[in-house]
């Protein structure tokens, strides 16, 4: 089993991320757990993402960054990382999200309990200054994956003791790889607390729920080998869930910065 110095190895793709990536890579810097190393394969970009990484890396060594000779896409990316990548946990975060500075602290705890896989809370982020926040089930299975994907991917992380899963070009990558950890792993555990925050934009393929649900039906039918009758059934539960997720936005979303400003008032 291929382990090095680091527990925790961060996989981080990148593509034209100069804007975002240097907050990215600072939300894992001022991690609580220190005991990591990232590594962050640019995947071909046409801006200034290399340089930027760069920049940071010359002040932290447990920083890696691989150059990409042409565009692979996102999951030949993050394959190119984990491929590289040495720590005994393995997690995830791309070049527009951020962690909570306990993040990893948390999930040590939990691997340290006995737990292979391990997931949590985040907050959707959206343009407009709001969030909506996706709450982690306690424990899960494989089954739950019929109906959609109860893992955010920038909090999940699994113990490479199960096996190095790598993803598939199957658009919904993140998906069909967190189900096949799971089924891996028989179940994963949730953690309450909110773990990070995923960047929502206009063109951000969950965006799109028509292209999203055509992919997720492609899972069921080709990847997981369902039945008809069985895919229509988890097809029906994505559909559901989906409109429960919109419903919930429309009512809870919060301004991301009113307990800033309402703390400050005190």
């Amino acid at each position: 089993m291929k382990t090095g110095n680091r527990k925790f190895s961060v996989v981080m793709p990148a593509y034209n991320a100069e804007k975002t990536i240097g907050e990215s890579i600072l939300s894992v810097q001022r991690q609580m757990y220190q005991d990591w190393e990232l590594i962050v394969v640019d995947d071909h970009s046409s801006d200034n993402t290399s340089d930027v990484v760069s920049q940071i890396q010359r002040s932290d060594d447990r920083i890696t960054l691989i150059r990409s000779n042409r565009n692979y896409g996102v999951a030949k990316t993050r394959n190119q990382a984990l491929a590289n990548a040495e720590g005994q946990y393995l997690a995830f975060l791309d070049a527009d999200d951020t962690w909570t500075s306990d993040k990893l602290n948390h999930q040590y705890s939990a691997f340290k309990a006995g737990a292979k896989v391990v997931f949590g809370s985040y907050r959707r982020v959206f343009k407009n200054s709001t969030y909506q926040v996706v709450r982690a089930k306690p424990r899960i299975d494989e089954k739950i994956f019929i109906y959609y994907n109860p893992i955010g991917n920038l909090t999940g992380a699994y113990d490479r003791s199960i096996g190095v899963v790598e993803q598939k070009s199957v658009r919904h990558e993140d998906y069909l790889m967190w189900y096949e950890i799971v089924r891996r792993s028989k179940y994963a555990v949730g953690i309450n607390e909110i773990l990070g925050d995923y960047r929502v934009s206009s063109t951000s393929l969950s965006s799109n729920k028509f292209k999203a649900a055509k992919w997720h039906w492609q899972i069921l039918r080709n990847e997981m080998k369902l039945s008809g009758g069985q895919a229509t059934v988890g097809f029906l539960g994505y559909a559901i869930n989906t409109i429960n997720i919109r419903l919930s936005r429309i009512s809870e979303s919060t301004d991301i910065y009113r307990q800033d400003k309402e703390s400050s008032k005190i």
